[in-house]
């Protein structure tokens, strides 16, 4: 009902919010081109809370569909956006997207230190969906090069860091500490946490806890489970 020409922002603000929707339903091609509709809407030059975020949301994307270089040009660009603008959020938004990105490509000092200050930005934001964000990140980074009973520290901390109301964002959270623990050898610790989910996931949730539960199951040997 928001007419673009008319108000842009609004329109640009309301698609980037349907972007991100459709992306946690496992709808990737679509949310980009929702995304990228909005960016469109907003000038390039004005600082602006609305484009950095955007920027913020394209470049997550780009780590998330394997563009890893696309990915840090991208988070750059909106790091600069979101510091003009100065909104911590985003910026803490940013660095998630840098820092996984950075470490995924082999600079891993890097790529922590920029998780720990999107923790810290997050924290003082009170933006718990990032902050949760930054703590998988970094237990992601921490399992994928072997610092596995650190990662899973990371994992429980992002966890009792969360609020159980904020429901998607502890789900995930609960996921990243059974899929640590699994990989720390605790598999009770894992499968504890696959059972005290609150609800029936969808999309991407859906499909994190079957692949989940799926490895969980390899591993204890129950072949027709998994």
């Amino acid at each position: 009902e928001v007419d673009p020409e008319e108000d842009p922002p609004r329109h640009a603000q309301l698609l980037g919010r349907l972007a991100r929707i459709q992306w946690s339903f496992n709808r990737g091609v679509e949310s980009v081109e929702t995304a990228r509709r909005a960016l469109a809407l907003l000038p390039e030059g004005e600082a602006g809370s609305e484009r950095a975020r955007l920027m913020s949301w394209l470049a997550r994307t780009h780590f998330l569909r394997g563009h890893l270089r696309e990915a840090i040009e991208g988070g750059q660009a909106a790091l600069s956006e979101a510091v003009a603008a100065a909104d911590p959020a985003i910026e803490g938004e940013a660095r998630n997207t840098l820092g996984i990105a950075q470490a995924a490509l082999g600079d891993v000092q890097a790529g922590c230190a920029q998780l720990r200050q999107a923790m810290e930005l997050a924290r003082t934001a009170g933006d718990l969906e990032d902050l949760g964000i930054a703590y998988t990140n970094l237990a992601d980074i921490l399992l994928l090069t072997g610092r596995t009973r650190e990662a899973l520290t990371v994992a429980q901390e992002g966890l009792d860091a969360l609020p159980r109301q904020l429901l998607r964002s502890y789900e995930w959270q609960q996921l990243t500490v059974a899929q640590a623990a699994y990989e720390a050898g605790d598999w009770s610790l894992a499968e504890s946490q696959l059972h005290a989910t609150h609800e029936l996931p969808d999309g991407v949730l859906l499909i994190f806890r079957l692949l989940t539960e799926a490895e969980i199951a390899i591993g204890q040997g129950d072949e027709d489970r998994a």
